[in-house]
């Protein structure tokens, strides 16, 4: 396991995940994009951050759709900036140490991570997927990628209660503002 412990990881992912869920509910959500069924929202986070999240419907249940999500194979489909990715290693409990990296756009260069998540199940079928970045000596920067810091990401889907073979996913991420020139 890296320098985390696996406790200390769990507490910290759940502490992440019930700051987000809370964060989710906050009325200062703006509608910034529209797009596939998909509405995407920003808010002013914490530490400088700028909290984002998007909501819809997939057609598909919660296992399904965070199988397709977390599989490296799919996500080319869904996620155009996605380079390449692997899992470093899985651990007990639904842990998983990951690596992926992702292209630059214009005058922002490729970017890599490292992090690390863990698969929650709940009672009424949802899932939650918290993740967090971790620093780990299998795992250095890859050359010509810049090492990005995931602060708190949260992919949650639940069932839909009027159709059991649908997910609703409001899905939150906070990521850091750009430095003010």
């Amino acid at each position: 396991m890296p320098k985390i412990k696996m406790l200390e990881f769990h507490n910290k992912v759940m502490e992440i995940y019930k700051k987000l869920i809370e964060v989710d509910k906050d009325p200062g959500w703006v509608k910034y994009n529209e797009e596939n069924g998909f509405v995407g929202y920003t808010m002013p986070g914490e530490e400088g951050c700028l909290a984002i999240k998007s909501t819809g419907t997939l057609p598909c249940t919660p296992i399904e759709a965070t199988g397709y999500l977390t599989l490296q194979q799919y996500k080319p489909e869904f996620d155009e900036m996605y380079k390449e990715g692997k899992v470093v290693e899985f651990y007990a409990n639904n842990m998983a140490l990951y690596n992926e990296s992702y292209k630059g756009k214009l005058v922002v260069s490729s970017r890599d991570f490292c992090f690390i998540t863990k698969k929650v199940f709940e009672a009424d079928g949802s899932i939650i997927l918290p993740a967090v970045s971790v620093e780990d000596p299998r795992v250095p920067p890859t050359k010509g990628n810049v090492r990005a810091r995931l602060i708190t990401c949260l992919l949650y889907t639940s069932p839909s209660p009027r159709d059991l073979s649908t997910s609703r996913m409001p899905s939150s991420a906070c990521k850091k503002k750009k430095k003010k020139k």
